[in-house]
């Protein structure tokens, strides 16, 4: 059993999941994807000014490629799919780098990285999926209950 646990907020035992549901259904096909689109083109850590590879650079690379795939999913009636613009009434559910206040759950930033504020006292959600119709807003408290995967 999983079990959700939100920084700043209460513990959350009624959103245990026991079952896995469309987002981990969404997000473990993108991994998948990604896996293999970085297996077939060979990735290899490009060159640092010191001539040693970054030992951390396929993570971060990884890392943006599934960002960047979350960023593109809508969704509509339970179905899901890349965002192709002209889509009517398809949902984004998923939001990335969603930067909030430990104390408050203010948002500071979503989808990138917060400008002109200092970092102590905030933490950063990598990726987190709401429910239908839920927009986390800048300078807005996060709303905990809204989410439903981390």
């Amino acid at each position: 059993m999983r079990e959700l646990f939100f920084v700043g907020g209460p513990d959350r035992p009624d959103l245990a999941i026991t079952a896995f549901t469309n987002a981990d259904e969404q997000i473990s096909k993108i991994v998948e994807r990604v896996t293999n689109k970085m297996l077939q083109e060979n990735w290899k850590p490009p060159a640092t000014a010191t001539g040693n590879p970054d030992p951390g650079a396929f993570g971060k690379e990884f890392e943006r490629r599934v960002w960047e795939e979350l960023e593109l999913v809508r969704e509509k009636e339970n179905n899901w799919r890349r965002y192709i613009p002209g889509l009517a009434n398809w949902e984004k559910r998923w939001y990335t780098k969603v930067w909030i206040r430990k104390d408050t759950l203010e948002v500071v930033a979503v989808g990138k990285y917060p400008r002109g504020v200092r970092y102590d006292g905030l933490v950063q959600i990598d990726a987190m999926y709401v429910e239908s119709g839920y927009v986390p807003k800048v300078g807005e408290k996060l709303k905990v209950g809204k989410i439903l995967d981390l």
